[in-house]
């Protein structure tokens, strides 16, 4: 069984991620995420997938999903 390891993840979802960390370090009691980060979210979705992406950025298949 194969498991997600760094080298499965190309560096565009390792930049975005640092975002997300960056954003989930910096951000106020339990405020949205800015749309600026679902925008790229959405469209690193598209480009590597849904599964691959909402598990790279730590966010919830079904609610990128819908923005998709």
């Amino acid at each position: 069984m194969r498991t997600g390891t760094a080298v499965d993840v190309p560096a565009q979802l390792w930049r975005l991620r640092g975002r997300f960390d960056c954003w989930r370090r910096t951000r106020q009691g339990r405020s949205r995420i800015p749309e600026g980060l679902w925008a790229a979210a959405v469209k690193a979705a598209g480009e590597h997938g849904l599964c691959r992406t909402a598990r790279a950025l730590g966010l919830d298949y079904y609610t990128l999903k819908r923005r998709v």
